[in-house]
């Protein structure tokens, strides 16, 4: 995604030209190391599925990687994690798996909540309810967010629609699918993926060894997801400069790590096709200028 949305010159063009620059060595090894040790944590949580004092601690962490695995697949459907549009696409499929979206779908979706955000009309994030915006009021609110439930059902819901729903009704049901730059490729990529977690699901079904560690473990990762993504935009204006739509959260070393700094949200949706290994030199380069922060 090239577009920029900083209207307020925040960088000047020859540090934003030295910042825009994609490289392939730091997300190579970063997606090496990130799909280790996921898949190292699935090995060890099904290889201890009999011991819950080790196959609970296990499935906690598989969780986090699992979420986690999202930074990448958000990162190559942008073409900001590589510097090749080709490697881009490869390890957007790789990611695509364990998330359950076709990158079409999401690449779609997202650019549309890049151009649209916290527009309660047009941003695909907030599905034309004005209330998904603001913070939840109530207690149960707030559990009903972070369970992951709704991010859940409504990722089925897409990948089941674009599989089998004729194209023509696409714009009717979804608007943001007339956005899509090829709808044919899109329903496929949808039916392989559905097919593909079809088998896992077979597999589960039937009793796998540890399947139920691995599908607490799925279920996980939407709660850390939803915990991480409502702090992106929820409880901010729908108007104005993208850095006052837009919230930068101050986190750990940790953290950062598996998020691929995407902690720094308000410096990625002003210029989204920034790559995810210089946004904390672009924090630093305007952090007294963003106007929703937090620790």
């Amino acid at each position: 995604m090239e577009e920029q949305f900083d209207k307020g010159a925040l960088l000047d063009r020859n540090s934003l030209r030295s910042l825009l620059v994609r490289k392939d060595f730091p997300s190579r090894v970063r997606l090496t190391l990130h799909w280790l040790a996921f898949i190292a944590l699935l090995i060890a949580t099904t290889s201890y599925a009999s011991n819950v004092f080790v196959a609970f601690p296990l499935c906690l962490a598989l969780a986090w990687v699992w979420c986690t695995l999202f930074a990448p697949f958000h990162e190559s459907t942008h073409g900001s994690a590589f510097s090749r549009a080709g490697a881009n696409r490869v390890a957007a499929w790789f990611t695509s798996f364990p998330f359950l979206m076709a990158p079409s779908v999401y690449r779609t979706f997202h650019f549309e909540h890049h151009r649209h955000t916290q527009d309660p009309e047009l941003d695909p994030e907030l599905l034309g309810k004005p209330s998904n915006a603001q913070n939840p009021i109530t207690r149960q609110d707030w559990l009903i967010l972070v369970s992951g439930i709704a991010m859940i059902r409504a990722k089925l819901q897409l990948v089941w629609f674009f599989s089998f729903t004729p194209q023509a009704q696409w714009p009717q049901a979804i608007p943001w699918s007339t956005h899509c730059r090829n709808p044919g490729g899109m329903a496929q990529e949808c039916r392989l993926l559905l097919g593909a977690w079809l088998v896992v699901g077979f597999f589960v079904l039937i009793g796998l060894p540890g399947s139920l560690w691995i599908v607490l473990a799925w279920w996980s990762s939407h709660v850390f997801l939803m915990l991480w993504i409502s702090a992106e935009h929820t409880g901010l204006p729908n108007t104005g400069s993208i850095v006052s739509r837009t919230r930068t959260v101050g986190s750990n070393r940790f953290v950062r790590w598996w998020l691929w700094n995407m902690n720094f949200h308000a410096e990625h949706h002003a210029w989204p096709g920034m790559p995810w290994h210089n946004l904390p030199a672009a924090n630093a380069a305007i952090a007294s200028r963003l106007e929703a922060t937090s620790p």
